[in-house]
């Protein structure tokens, strides 16, 4: 059986590392510096690193998108806001928390207009009414709003 031997990180290999790491192939790393993937990926927890993985992070909310958020969260299915202001659907989740808001009283799910489409002329509306939880008279509204 080998006997282990630990052999410390130089300075050198630690500025490597810390230059490498994020966006590195570990391979090559482990190449480079005669060590095992799991003994970078090791150093690299102690001394805080972090990979990103074909991902493109933004630094941050604009001011705009913050007001173009506020104005159709409320309304507004989170898919098609995202896809206007080029946010991820969790991203922008995330910001309606910080910011605050939430989903207004009237809002209708993809789910619910759906059903609404799909069975408005062959389900009664009063069997509706107990499925979404809506009045009559929305139903009636919505279906004639989505058609």
């Amino acid at each position: 059986m080998k006997k282990r031997c630990l052999i410390r990180y130089t300075a050198a290999e630690k500025k490597y590392l810390e230059e490498h790491f994020s966006g590195g192939d570990l391979s090559a790393i482990s190449i480079h510096l005669n060590r095992s993937i799991a003994s970078i990926n090791q150093k690299a927890c102690t001394l805080g690193l972090k990979r990103v993985k074909n991902r493109i992070y933004k630094t941050g909310w604009k001011a705009d998108e913050d007001t173009i958020l506020k104005n159709l969260f409320p309304n507004t299915h989170n898919e098609i806001i995202a896809k206007q202001i080029n946010k991820t659907v969790s991203a922008l989740r995330n910001r309606a928390v910080k910011l605050g808001l939430k989903k207004s009283n009237r809002y209708w799910t993809w789910e619910q207009e759906n059903y609404i489409l799909d069975n408005y002329n062959i389900v009664p509306i009063a069997i509706m009414v107990q499925y979404l939880n809506r009045t009559g008279p929305a139903i009636v509204s919505k279906y004639y709003s989505l058609r």
